[in-house]
């Protein structure tokens, strides 16, 4: 995508950078903020894969389950990858708390749209091959 992952959660945590910035919102509401993200994040970042019976399957099921398993565990270890940058960025915002400096910010912002594309990818993969 070309411009930002916008989804309505990661707008309510670009708004309270941006609140926190121009003071609208203090510290502790900001970090408050941080708080819920990081449980949406930890709310949303389940991805299993399921084994297949092997037993049932015939030699040709079994190689098509072993393609499929191995494309589901490419996209679960870019998944893992974005769920970490999202992590990453919240500490970093977490920073601000201290320092107030405005680069904090923005870099954490461009980390949490880098972890949010690796995660919006997986999704639209998932969507195409199903």
């Amino acid at each position: 995508p070309e411009g930002p992952i916008l989804t309505s959660n990661l707008v309510r945590l670009y708004q309270a950078v941006d609140r926190v910035h121009s003071g609208e919102i203090d510290l502790d509401t900001f970090l408050g903020e941080l708080d819920w993200f990081a449980g949406m994040i930890e709310k949303n970042s389940e991805f299993t894969v399921e084994e297949p019976n092997w037993d049932e399957l015939s030699e040709e099921e079994q190689a098509g389950a072993e393609e499929a398993a191995k494309w589901m565990e490419e996209i679960q270890q870019v998944f893992a990858q974005g769920v970490t940058e999202m992590q990453d960025a919240l500490e970093l915002l977490r920073q601000y708390a201290e320092t107030e400096e405005k680069s904090i910010l923005e870099e954490g912002v461009k980390q949490m749209d880098s972890g949010a594309r690796k995660v919006a990818t997986v999704g639209q993969a998932l969507k195409s091959r199903s």
